[in-house]
């Protein structure tokens, strides 16, 4: 979408620009490849509509009184550190021919069932994905669904968007862009779950210690003395008795 803004030619600088500033405008520059810069200004009011329709990540037709039109990027702008308002904004003047590069907001549309039936949080690793295509195709803002994303852990990278024809992303194509993890336990969670374990595999170990017990009384090493029925050994003349036979 190309937005359209009124601009007229600056002549106030430096600290001069504060005058302008009082009289609602906000001091700009237009700069571009084989481009003598153009120093201008737009009305407060009619800069801060562009950015609310989006002039920030489109393009921005600049309309010089007296002047030429101009097909520009909105480039960048800063505030004042005091009062927070625009105190200056800076146009790359482009060509409608060539390809451009610029950024488009990511927005999430869709429900997964990973947050609604499994409680899991979604987690936007990425905001802005950059971009690259002709002017004309310039987008501000690329949709992605999340109802993909079924079981805790699951991702969406930069390799699963498909963008629209003409346009390109930049960015890598393993970047995580959305993510529902598998929530980690918390540390009250795990010293609780320690607190569970910990008695039952003492049980276990007693458990086993006792059961080895049993199967050592029931069969005696080899070379240990014989035991009686009464659980004791049997006298000296007894085995000799048993030797005889």
């Amino acid at each position: 979408m190309v937005v359209s803004l009124k601009a007229q030619k600056r002549e106030a600088f430096g600290r001069k620009n504060q005058s302008v500033r009082e009289e609602g405008w906000v001091p700009g520059v237009i700069y571009g490849k084989k481009f003598n810069n153009a120093s201008i200004s737009v009305r407060k009011g009619e800069l801060e509509k562009v950015l609310r329709q989006g002039g920030s990540s489109g393009l921005v037709k600049v309309e010089i009184e007296g002047g030429e039109n101009i097909d520009t990027l909105l480039q960048d702008f800063q505030y004042h550190h005091l009062s927070g308002d625009i105190s200056h904004v800076d146009f790359l003047k482009i060509d409608m021919n060539e390809p451009i590069t610029a950024s488009a907001s990511v927005v999430i549309k869709g429900k997964s069932k990973a947050i609604t039936e499994l409680a899991g949080t979604l987690i936007n690793k990425i905001n802005r994905l950059t971009i690259k295509c002709l002017p004309k195709d310039l987008i501000s803002s690329i949709e992605i669904d999340i109802s993909v994303i079924e079981k805790l852990g699951q991702s969406i990278k930069v390799k699963d968007v498909v963008p629209p024809a003409g346009v390109q992303i930049l960015n890598y194509p393993t970047d995580v862009i959305v993510v529902v993890p598998v929530p980690r336990l918390s540390k009250h969670e795990e010293a609780s779950a320690a607190e569970q374990v910990g008695p039952l595999a003492v049980e276990k170990v007693e458990t086993k210690k006792k059961e080895d017990g049993e199967e050592g009384a029931e069969a005696p090493a080899a070379g240990s003395p014989a035991v009686g029925k009464d659980g004791k050994e049997p006298a000296k003349d007894a085995k000799k008795d048993n030797a005889k036979k």
